[in-house]
């Protein structure tokens, strides 16, 4: 049960919390609905790595090593490079 205390934030009990099985769009990689961080040395083929998965993804292609045929999707890219 969540206790709710007047300006406070709600506190939540890990009891309360209910599991509920992940899908994903690359096991164990990449799951729906959750935030995927991509981290690597300078060089390590992090942008290819993305771009690749962009690729499979707008063309409707599965990703190499899954049996998942995905319709086309829409893909926004975006980078945040560190610059002097």
């Amino acid at each position: 049960m969540d206790k709710k205390v007047p300006g406070k934030l709600p506190i939540k009990y890990y009891s309360s919390v209910k599991a509920k099985n992940i899908e994903w769009l690359w096991y164990p990689y990449i799951p729906y609905g959750k935030i995927t961080i991509i981290q690597g040395d300078p060089g390590d083929g992090k942008t290819t790595l993305v771009l690749n998965i962009a690729a499979f993804l707008s063309n409707g292609q599965a990703i190499p090593n899954t049996d998942i045929k995905l319709e086309r999707n829409k893909i926004i890219y975006q980078s945040a490079e560190n610059t002097a």
